[in-house]
């Protein structure tokens, strides 16, 4: 996330508001001061930031808002998350994901809202915050965002199914073993082994019997408790009642 957060300070930075790079960096050191003084002044002074003509200096202000967890990081959170320009909504995604910064329901569903963007620089740090927020993807979404053209989303929904034991997330993960990627596919084998969905067991077991020896080996390790009976019995009875034809 602080790379992302990163990334838009450098390009507000580089569009032209007449300031000088001294008051911006004034500015940045002073925020820093307040964050750390962490007062109900320093608090006002931060809010009264957000206003401030510098694009960088508002994410700055709202992004110490929230490592503060101060409520008045949510209202402003929330307004740029519906702009329609890229840097505030990355900026807001940023405060938001500070651990202290409040995140009531209205906040999830701003930030699920950013899952249909199609920028790859919205939909992983949102990806992200609802992860870590523990906000439940929809499993149609997750499938949805497993086939996206960015391979770092496709791994991010896939590392976001979780526990969930449906088609649509099953449908997902293996789809994501099949990745072209190989991040992607390390991260579907995690997840299925995360998901301890037993309709998944018979397809870890068949990455035992024809992986090489890492994925075998990971294929086993995300069996778990699972690697019990003999694999190649399983994948013939999970392949029998799949209908698939023969190897």
């Amino acid at each position: 996330m602080w790379t992302v957060f990163a990334l838009a300070l450098a390009l507000a930075q580089a569009r032209p508001d007449g300031s000088t790079s001294g008051s911006r960096a004034d500015q940045l050191a002073h925020i820093e001061t307040l964050v750390k003084a962490a007062s109900p002044a320093a608090i006002a002074r931060l809010t009264g930031l957000l206003g401030h003509p510098l694009h960088d200096v508002r994410f700055a202000a709202l992004r110490g808002l929230g490592s503060l967890g101060a409520p008045e990081a949510v209202a402003p959170a929330l307004q740029w998350l519906s702009s329609s320009d890229l840097l505030p909504r990355v900026a807001a995604l940023a405060a938001l994901a500070e651990p202290a910064c409040p995140f009531p329901p209205q906040a999830a569903v701003a930030t699920l809202a950013q899952l249909a963007d199609a920028r790859p620089e919205l939909r992983l740090p949102a990806l992200a915050l609802l992860r870590d927020r523990n906000v439940e993807v929809p499993s149609p979404m997750l499938a949805l965002l497993g086939e996206d053209e960015n391979a770092a989303v496709r791994a991010a929904a896939l590392a976001s199914v979780g526990q969930r034991q449906d088609p649509a997330a099953r449908h997902a993960l293996v789809n994501g073993l099949g990745d072209v990627d190989v991040a992607v596919r390390w991260e579907a084998l995690a997840a299925m082994g995360r998901s301890r969905d037993p309709a998944l067991r018979p397809v870890l077991e068949h990455v035992v019997e024809t992986g090489d020896a890492t994925w075998a080996a990971a294929a086993v390790q995300a069996l778990g408790p699972w690697a019990i009976e003999p694999p190649r019995r399983a994948w013939r009875r999970w392949r029998k009642a799949q209908a698939l034809p023969p190897k």
